[in-house]
């Protein structure tokens, strides 16, 4: 009986101690701050075992939360440097959405980080006026259009003296 009674003791120690050691800290590189419904989110994920030591191998994913309940996963890839991952996060409307990321590696203890607030998308119209530079390009064909009417009226000056 004393001999179970210390076996079971035991076992409880070392269920304790080879539970304690296997967590993982996670970190967002550059969150999201103005959003478009439809754009893309490059997230960057840092994964760092004990918040020390990179880890490498792992198949994280960042999984994003609307209003209604609806989850969506993106599976982060290898961003080409130990304990770093990247996934291309794409909110599909406008709202406030939560978002966690899964290690790959525990999933004890959830990674969350603040919502984030995805706006409604721009009329094409704004955004094409916001992308295109139409001032630039109308001072370039205005310089380019005097620049030409310059240059022809010096060749009749020309011609009329060689006519002359």
């Amino acid at each position: 009986m004393r001999t179970a009674l210390i076996a079971c003791c035991l076992a409880l120690l070392l269920a304790g101690t080879v539970a304690a050691g296997g967590f993982a800290t996670v970190g967002i590189a550059n969150p999201p701050t103005r959003l478009e419904a439809g754009d893309t989110w490059p997230a960057r994920i840092e994964i760092l075992q004990h918040g020390i030591t990179p880890m490498d191998g792992l198949r994280p994913s960042l999984i994003v939360k609307d209003g209604g309940g609806r989850e969506r996963r993106f599976p982060a890839r290898p961003a080409g440097k130990p304990g770093l991952y990247r996934a291309d996060v794409v909110f599909p409307s406008a709202g406030r959405f939560d978002y966690r990321v899964d290690d790959g590696f525990t999933n004890r203890v959830p990674h969350t980080f603040p919502a984030v607030e995805v706006l409604e998308p721009r009329p094409a119209a704004a955004a094409a006026a916001a992308g295109f530079p139409f001032l630039p390009v109308a001072g370039v064909l205005l310089l380019s259009a005097a620049l030409a009417l310059v240059i022809l009226g010096m060749l009749r000056r020309r011609q009329r003296a060689v006519a002359a």
